[in-house]
């Protein structure tokens, strides 16, 4: 159903939780304008067919809009018309708070791992575990990674150590809180 063509996952109901529907964005330019009026009447249409018994077996309790890094602080307010809310133009959009909710950075790690506090860090350590096999696999990543050093450490340079290391969990929670 082109309905769904929005979400990027369905959380499986438990016996402790319905299932979920999980809309997933970067970050805080992710989505313009049009697309955050678009993502509403999308929304509106899916809870409505879920009101209306017409999604098979289909039962969820919310749709989640997961947002990987930042605050919601940060985020425009395009996150906020998705959801039907508007700050000052005033968008054609259905409030729709109730049933759609925004997750963000650290929180939304959190919320994905049912509230485990270190969950952006376990994300974090895969990661790094991640670059360490590529180079077991595929020799040095040093002219990459000394490429990227570089274009890191002129925009944060406050997290690069006098030995050069760069402090990844400093760094993700100021990004993400």
């Amino acid at each position: 159903m082109p309905v769904f063509d929005e979400i990027d996952h369905i959380i499986p109901a438990t016996k402790l939780k319905p299932a979920k529907l999980l809309s997933l964005k970067a970050g805080r330019w992710t989505i313009q304008l049009t697309m955050a009026v678009q993502l509403n009447k999308i929304f509106k249409e899916l809870l409505e067919l879920r009101d209306q018994n017409q999604l098979g077996s289909l039962t969820f309790d919310e749709i989640a809009v997961g947002v990987f890094y930042g605050t919601k602080d940060t985020l425009t307010d395009k996150y906020d018309i998705l959801r039907g809310i508007n700050r000052g133009a005033n968008h054609a959009v259905s409030d729709l708070t109730n049933d759609v909710h925004l997750y963000v950075g650290s929180e939304f790690w959190r919320w994905l791992n049912d509230g485990e506090e270190q969950t952006q860090e376990w994300v974090l350590e895969g990661i790094m575990q991640g670059f360490k096999t590529a180079e077991e696999s595929m020799g040095s990543l040093a002219e990459l990674l000394t490429a990227f050093r570089t274009e890191f450490s002129q925009q944060f340079q406050a997290f690069v150590g006098s030995d050069q290391t760069i402090d990844w969990k400093a760094i993700i929670k100021k990004i993400n809180g």
